[in-house]
Order: C-alpha cells, then structure tokens, then sequence
C-alpha cells in the first residue's frame, strides 16, 4: 500500500482529497504545517508527498518545507500544489528542488488519482 501525505493548511481540503485517496486504497497522513510536514515525512516516510506552495505567516512555506524535506530524502515524489499558475516564479524554484510534478489548485481528483497512479504503479508500489 502507498503511502501519501498530504500537507495543506486547509483541514477540510486535505480531510476530502485524503477520504478520496484512502478509498483507492492509499494509507494517508495528513500536516496542516511546515514543522508537522517535516516530522510526518521523517516518520512515515511517505512514497508521495502532496505539498501545497503557500502556508499562511508565521511558518514556513512550500519551498521551505520542501527545501528541509529534501536533506533527509532526496527520492520521494513530490506533487506540488497551488492555486498559481505553473509559471509562477515560486513554482520554477520548486522544480530545480525536483517536484515530480505540478497541479493546480482547485485540485482535479480524477487528474490526482491518475497522477499517483503514474508515479507508483497499480498501488502495491508496483509502477506502470
């Protein structure tokens, strides 16, 4: 079973995306913060972190949560999210921290299932 964590300041967002994926058959951990994002990454190890780009202040963002993620694991995929556009200059400096991939916000599930379903195979951690 693949594991997801999805770490989003919107509680009711993250409890709908991650009801959705615990469907398909996803184990889902969820961080509503920079600091519990970092911990549940350490933790859990996930396979697929879906990381939202902007985090209200005080605390970190998107980049700087994947910025701390990546000195401890440089290999999990991550999905960044936002409600920019993927030409904004704060997702360009995600991609050279190595995003898997970009989506937009509001969020597609069918378009996220697909996506996990790519990056970790039939989810038995077997890809495509």
């Amino acid at each position: 079973m693949s594991k997801v964590l999805i770490a989003d300041d919107e509680e009711d967002v993250s409890a709908m995306i991650g009801a959705s994926l615990c469907r398909c058959g996803y184990e889902v951990f969820y961080a509503l913060n920079g600091k519990a994002a970092i911990e549940a990454a350490k933790r859990e190890k996930p396979d697929i972190i879906l990381l939202d780009l902007r985090f209200p202040k005080p605390g970190m963002d998107g980049i700087e949560i994947l910025t701390a993620i990546r000195k401890f694991d440089k290999e999990v995929k991550v999905i960044l999210t936002s409600g920019l556009g993927p030409e904004a200059k704060e997702v360009e400096g995600a991609q050279g921290l190595g995003i898997s991939k970009f989506l937009p916000k509001p969020l597609n599930i069918a378009q996220l299932k697909e996506t996990l379903k790519e990056m970790v195979g039939d989810n038995t951690g077997k890809p495509r």
